[in-house]
């Protein structure tokens, strides 16, 4: 008894708060859980989370533009809801946003999660798939694992020769891993004020990464990666 009562009680102040702002709650009074893109709103501009970015060095982040006003996961429920200026899917209210140097579409947010501890949001449409890389643009590429840098390659040879062996990777789209792996980051730094990064995984011995489809790489590209560990 106590719980049917205790669940009309939840019911009904769900109902009341729809109809406070329909907007963001609905409505019909449910509450939903709903998989929103990671996108700041600001200036009336759509910022999306690029996760292939990082900041190319962290004096490249210049001053606060503005803050985050509202947190959207934490607070609507209306699938529908369109966002404001202001706006943040994931960010807490009050998050501050940066911008970086040379890159007027973009927005940073300092994250202890990435490396040279920033996040980047582009509201640009610029592809940063690795196939979309001109590898003539590469001035150093950065080896890390667990955030922590264990090589750098610079050297128009070197660079060269480690691009072109990730370039002799094999398409296995079906390949599962049989343990855990080991995570690993490429970041490819250019002169555009943000670098691009990419995943590599090792699982038994195998070394893989996901360009587009998944891909196996030479055996030697593990000594790339582990020469200084």
């Amino acid at each position: 008894m106590w719980r049917l009562i205790l669940l009309l009680v939840f019911i009904a102040g769900c109902q009341g708060t729809s109809e406070e702002d329909p907007e963001r709650y609905g409505t019909e009074g449910k509450v939903s859980i709903i998989d929103w893109i990671d996108l700041v709103k600001f200036n009336g501009l759509s910022y999306e989370s690029a996760y292939k970015l990082v900041v190319d060095d962290p004096d490249m982040v210049g001053g606060v533009v503005g803050e985050v006003e509202f947190n959207v996961d934490k607070n609507v429920t209306n699938p529908s809801y369109q966002m404001v200026s202001g706006d943040a899917t994931y960010l807490d209210k009050d998050t501050k946003l940066y911008r970086i140097k040379g890159q007027p579409k973009m927005l940073a947010v300092e994250s202890k999660e990435e490396i040279n501890g920033f996040k980047i949001y582009d509201s640009s449409s610029k592809s940063w798939h690795f196939k979309d890389l001109d590898p003539t643009s590469v001035e150093k590429i950065g080896l890390y694992h667990d955030q922590q840098l264990i090589r750098e390659i610079e050297g128009g040879r070197d660079i060269r020769d480690f691009i072109e062996l990730i370039n002799q990777g094999d398409e296995a789209p079906g390949y599962t891993p049989s343990h855990e792996r080991k995570v690993y980051t490429m970041v490819f730094h250019t002169n555009e004020g943000v670098a691009r990064q990419y995943r590599v995984y090792e699982n038994s011995n195998v070394w893989y990464w996901h360009p587009w489809d998944t891909v196996l790489l030479p055996d030697s590209v593990g000594e790339w990666f582990t020469l200084y560990e």
